[in-house]
């Protein structure tokens, strides 16, 4: 029997995981990602260090301790912490006989430091064949054997697949349609708990696919690069795509040439779609808009840009935003004193939610001209008459019908609180008695810690004279933030009626 199983730093069923290793025969070979701090039980790790063939990843190596105590025929070990003294102490054993008799092959991996060579190779006493000769080849065959994961009774497949990490589970969807359909029954329950599939090409031309903001990488897209060792093809909605496995993010790599980018990334989300369902929420992300974005189902776009003051590329910048459906998401420093197209400026205000640093609150204007739901605002320059404005605008039911969230920081000045809340006619709640919190899920959520806006707890409001809906108004030194609430003013102050007498 094989297995693979992660267990990350905080994890709630190690209790399990115990279970399914002491009450199973040693296996033939597992595969364990293992960082928490608890320990396995003895009868466990007894199991583990009998396994034939171990492939390991650890933060810790004395927890398991499979350096020390493998007693299988073949070992990989990738580990965060590790003493060069573990390493003579490995070979000292193995020389003298006191441990790993079946021990035919042992790899191991120091994350972060190098191995220093020829401190070990001198403490364990060496030999060396001369340098003008060629040594032989060490290669065994390797021990680990194919599990016919389909022939296996349903509740076999259903623990072995719990236990698999979401990179193999998605690598095994795309063999089959039989697998995808096991692995979709199977793992419902597990799929609910995914809220995103993020494409993020931040840092690259070319996307990582990762699941929940947590970087749990599924899939890497790659031009291919030369010729390509290791590669498979598999048969992905329709469409026959090569893969490899990647060096650096432990999951599988799509390839394609230049012409056939978009055909292939099409392809693979329209898997997801199969396999996860269209309640899940997919997420472009990128720094580049000089590459265009495919059009797919069901994907929300956020893009961050920088304009300096001196920028010479504003005309690409233009046709990327022109060119491109309304995006989810802008995160743009804007510092130039030049204009955008009418065009670009015009997809800006629709985008569902701006954060934006700028010079000048008119270039853009995005202040006054935003028509989505949230917006976050960093000014150098900003004169009190473009705050009153805001706010007397969106009373009178002229603007921003569809905002819910608005947060304005100034970057020197001091905002006159009082000078406002005069201007903009400013309700109060009595000083006595306690405001309702003002917060809201994020139109876009970038990380999985930050999922709702800033709370705003005010006593002051105003009222939007179209429909009488309540914007709570919250003035702290260089910051104005404004939300607003889906209720009358009725209901609203019937809000504070409850708390008060909640207290």
């Amino acid at each position: 029997m094989c297995g693979r199983i992660r267990i990350p730093v905080k994890f709630e069923d190690l209790k399990n995981v115990d279970k399914f290793i002491s009450s199973h025969p040693v296996m033939k070979s597992i595969d364990l990602g293992f960082w928490a701090d608890e320990s396995l039980s003895p009868e466990s790790e007894s199991k583990l260090y009998q396994v034939e063939y171990i492939k390991i990843n650890q933060l810790n190596r004395t927890n398991p301790a499979i350096l020390r105590n493998f007693q299988g025929k073949q070992a990989i070990i990738d580990c965060y912490v590790l003493e060069t003294s573990d390493l003579i102490d490995f070979v000292n054993r193995w020389k003298s006989g006191e441990a790993y008799h079946k021990l035919e092959y042992l790899t191991i991996r120091k994350y972060r430091e190098e191995i220093p060579r020829d401190e070990i190779l001198a403490a364990i006493g060496a030999r060396h064949i001369d340098a003008t000769r060629k040594p032989p080849a060490h290669s065994v065959p390797r021990a680990t054997t194919e599990m016919k994961l389909l022939k296996y009774p349903r509740l076999v497949q259903d623990q072995i697949l719990n236990y698999t990490v979401c990179s193999d589970l998605f690598l095994l969807s795309l063999l089959s349609k039989k697998m995808k359909t096991l692995i979709k029954s199977s793992q419902m329950p597990k799929f609910k708990h995914f809220t995103s599939i993020v494409y993020d090409s931040y840092t690259m031309d070319h996307p990582l696919v990762y699941l929940n903001n947590r970087w749990i990488s599924i899939l890497q897209f790659r031009e291919y690069a030369g010729t390509e060792n290791g590669k498979f093809q598999l048969n992905i909605s329709g469409k026959l795509i090569d893969f490899r496995s990647s060096d650096k993010y432990n999951c599988p790599v799509a390839l394609f040439h230049p012409h056939g980018r978009e055909l292939v990334i099409e392809s693979i989300h329209n898997h997801f779609l199969d396999l996860f369902g269209t309640s899940v929420n997919y997420q472009w992300r990128t720094y580049n808009y000089k590459l265009p974005i495919p059009r797919l189902q069901n994907l929300s776009v956020g893009i961050r840009i920088s304009i300096p003051y001196r920028f010479e590329d504003l005309k690409n910048v233009d046709n990327f935003l022109s060119s491109h459906p309304v995006l989810k998401s802008i995160d743009l420093d804007y510092l130039t004193d030049e204009s955008l197209s009418p065009e670009s400026e015009s997809r800006l205000y629709q985008a569902e939610s701006i954060e934006i640093s700028q010079y000048d609150p008119t270039t853009p204007a995005v202040l006054r001209n935003f028509q989505g739901r949230q917006a976050f605002l960093l000014c150098y320059s900003c004169d009190v008459s473009h705050l009153i404005e805001f706010v007397s605008r969106w009373k009178s039911g002229k603007a921003f019908q569809n905002l819910e969230h608005l947060k304005i920081r100034m970057a020197y000045d001091i905002i006159p609180r009082d000078e406002i809340l005069t201007a903009i006619e400013a309700r109060h709640i009595d000083a006595t008695r306690k405001p309702p919190t003002h917060t809201i899920p994020k139109a876009y959520i970038e990380y999985a810690w930050e999922t709702h806006t800033d709370p705003i707890i005010s006593h002051t409001y105003v009222v939007r004279e179209s429909d009488n809906r309540v914007a709570s108004v919250l003035i702290e030194e260089k910051t104005l933030s404004f939300g607003v609430w889906d209720k009358t003013e009725e209901e609203f102050l019937g809000m504070v009626d409850k708390l008060q007498l909640a207290n």
